[in-house]
């Protein structure tokens, strides 16, 4: 996997987070009865307004050149890109983002190919990011964590004790048909 700190400018995750908490005061809220985790955490990319949609688009490239550096495989193009919000109790269990854990089956999202978390802000408590090697991403602001979506990084959320845990998650595939844009 890749760790990388600093990737993201102070400036532009508070826009994001201030993004996110704008739709939602504007009464923004998304349900999805196939993930309903999910409903009420996430800005999608399509429902972001066009200034924050340019630069999430701008950072999905970014985001392509490094995985497909570090994996020599590509290209690889933007799937699925959300602005997260996780609450105090909001936790997620060990999964593959593309197969089953453990068994390593197609999930419903078998094309997912790579995974990319962007860290907002660092200012809450609990909410790591673990693998199920049993290595611990400590959240810093700006800071990313990119790998591959398979089983082999199963990863998890450890819950969120106190404050809110705001990220981008990314998801890419090597399958057009499936590209964002």
């Amino acid at each position: 996997f890749i760790n990388i700190e600093n990737f993201v400018s102070d400036e532009d995750c508070q826009e994001y987070i201030d993004h996110f908490d704008d739709m939602h005061g504007d009464g923004y809220r998304r349900t999805d009865d196939d993930a309903p985790w999910f409903n009420d955490r996430v800005v999608c990319f399509t429902d972001t307004n066009p200034e924050i949609k340019k630069k999430l688009w701008q950072l999905s490239y970014s985001y392509s050149g490094v995985i497909s550096n570090f994996y020599k495989e590509g290209p690889i193009y933007p799937e699925t890109i959300n602005i997260c919000r996780w609450a105090e109790g909001d936790e997620l269990g060990l999964h593959g983002d593309a197969k089953y854990y453990p068994n390593g089956e197609d999930n419903y999202v078998y094309w997912r190919s790579h995974s990319v978390v962007t860290f907002l802000n660092s200012d809450f408590s609990g909410g790591e990011f673990y693998f199920h090697t049993g290595h611990i991403i400590e959240p810093k602001w700006g800071s990313i964590v990119g790998f591959d979506s398979s089983v082999d990084h199963a990863h998890g959320v450890k819950k969120v004790t106190e404050g809110f845990r705001y990220t981008v998650a990314m998801w890419f595939t090597m399958d057009e048909k499936y590209r964002l844009f």
